[in-house]
This record gives C-alpha cells, sequence and structure tokens, in this order.
C-alpha cells in the first residue's frame, strides 16, 4: 500500500509538472500572439496615419493651386483695370492737349 501511495504521489507530481510546462508553454504562446496582434495593429495605425497624411496633403496641394489660380486671375483682371484706366487717362490727356492746340 505505501507503493502504491509513493505511485501515486509520483503520478501526481509528473501531471502537476506537465501541467506547469504546458501552463508555461501556454503563456509564451499568448504572450507571443499578443507582441503580434501588437505589431499588427502599429502597421494597421501606421498605414492609416500615413493615408491620412497624404489625403491632407493632397487637399492642401489643391487648395494651394486654387489659390494661385485665384490670384494669378484677380491679377489679369487688376491688370486689364489698370490698363484700361491708362487708356483712358492717355485719351484724355490727348484730348486735352488737342483742344489747347486747337
Amino acid at each position: 500500500m505505501a507503493v502504491e501511495i509513493i505511485e501515486a504521489i509520483r503520478q501526481a507530481e509528473t501531471k502537476a509538472t506537465e501541467a506547469e510546462q504546458s501552463a508555461k508553454e501556454e503563456a509564451k504562446q499568448i504572450v507571443q500572439k499578443a507582441k503580434e496582434d501588437a505589431a499588427s495593429l502599429k502597421d494597421e495605425m501606421t498605414r492609416e496615419a500615413k493615408a491620412k497624411a497624404a489625403q491632407a496633403m493632397k487637399e492642401a496641394d489643391e487648395r494651394c493651386r486654387q489659390m494661385l489660380e485665384e490670384a494669378q486671375a484677380l491679377e489679369e483682371r487688376e491688370g486689364q483695370a489698370l490698363e484700361q484706366a491708362v487708356a483712358q487717362k492717355r485719351q484724355k490727356a490727348v484730348e486735352a492737349v488737342l483742344s489747347e492746340l486747337l
């Protein structure tokens, strides 16, 4: 009977050791999976941030292009207005000189 008790204790110790080893291995796998998941999440978040930054840059470029086009159009209108004003003043100056001469 003592032999049976000792054998039962050895079997219990063996099962406990196996269970401990199994738990350690499972813990390692869980930690590894968590690291992989974290790396994957980090990569995804980085891709999303880069995509948002690229979109923001594209929108800023478009706004800048539109502002430049508007500025050029304004410059052309103001230049034409100045040319017209100069032409009118020149015409008035010519008419004033002619009226003095005649």
